[in-house]
């Protein structure tokens, strides 16, 4: 099923579950914040914020308010620090760092202005800590009435399974990743060309790729620099920077996920036709060549810790060098 297609059937599950009255009260919607999950969780809000009888229509003022995130009933909340983490929010000072409780937990609990439903929204929802998810837990075990909780993630496996156990999932697009160009082809590059099993030829991948992440961060920071107003502030300037970069960088390392499920499609035995990336099939089955299945999906782990050490705020250097040295490599395996 391609992308399109799953996002017109996400719309069509959130279209009949709200013409029957059987709405969840909290879907996690797997998708980029930034688009395909930011669109259906727009599409889900409209649905009972629409104020039209054929809902949603799209132009009324509910609607439109919805679409410029200003409705004053629907809470939104995503990562706005450095550090990319939405906290539990601090008692003492709720107005500089609200977090998941004062942000979001405490809205939801007051009356809504429209005297119909609320939605709260949070963006990049894997990014909550385990702080903040276990007090956003009471809320979604007894949520007040009338109210639509949407976690947005392309990260699912990051959501606590407390959390994601007490939500409808919807997936809001396919595999397809989003990594921008010209990187995504320059890593792919960078992977086709190969490094060797041995450890100066994984040394080398590591370095490659790494020099590639920095470029990436000096090309983001141009960006973010030149659509900032002048009198921006230097640490606000610094987050956004950061925030943009840790985006791109994780559809990066979904390109890598998507490299590693493709060495396990060669090792299958699966036909070029089942590959994320056919074009390169050559390349994929110099690389799959003496992997076991186990090697192939311990590659697939490895990049899941990756992203972890990442959230550890570890070095692009450590964390790339750690991973090309660990991964099974032809027939080789770490130890």
């Amino acid at each position: 099923m391609s992308s399109a297609d799953v996002h017109s059937a996400a719309l069509a599950d959130l279209m009949r579950a709200a013409g029957s009255g059987c709405m969840a009260h909290a879907y996690l919607i797997v998708g980029d914040p930034r688009a395909a999950g930011l669109a259906v969780a727009e599409f889900a809000l409209k649905l009972v914020l629409c104020e039209a009888l054929e809902k949603p229509c799209g132009r009324c003022r509910g609607c439109s308010l919805v679409d410029r995130h200003q409705h004053p009933d629907v809470i939104w909340i995503e990562p706005e620090k450095k550090s990319r983490v939405i906290g539990v929010g601090k008692r003492e000072d709720r107005e500089a760092d609200p977090g998941i409780r004062y942000g979001l937990i405490e809205p939801l609990s007051q009356s809504t202005m429209s005297g119909g439903w609320k939605g709260g929204v949070v963006l990049a929802a894997d990014r909550m800590n385990e702080e903040a998810a276990n007090a956003f837990l009471k809320t979604l075990e007894e949520p007040p009435p009338r109210t639509l909780i949407l976690l947005v993630t392309d990260a699912p496996n990051h959501i606590l399974p407390t959390i994601a156990s007490r939500c409808q999932r919807i997936t809001a697009a396919g595999g397809e990743s989003s990594a921008p160009e010209p990187w995504r082809s320059r890593l792919l590059d960078l992977l086709a060309g190969g490094g060797g099993s041995g450890a100066i030829g994984r040394l080398g991948m590591a370095a490659r790729v790494s020099a590639l992440f920095v470029q990436l961060e000096e090309a983001v920071e141009e960006e973010v620099e030149a659509a900032a107003a002048d009198d921006t502030d230097s640490d606000v300037l610094k987050a956004r920077v950061s925030a943009r970069f840790i985006e791109v960088r994780r559809s990066l390392l979904q390109e890598l996920m998507l490299w590693q499920r493709d060495l396990l499609a060669v090792v299958l035995g699966l036909p070029d036709e089942a590959l994320r990336n056919p074009a390169r099939a050559d390349a994929l089955r110099r690389e799959a060549a003496g992997l076991s299945y186990a090697d192939a999906l311990d590659r697939v782990r490895r990049v899941e810790e990756m992203d972890l050490r990442f959230l550890r705020n570890m070095s692009n250097d450590v964390v790339l060098s750690a991973f090309f040295r660990e991964i099974p490599c032809g027939g080789v395996r770490s130890r």
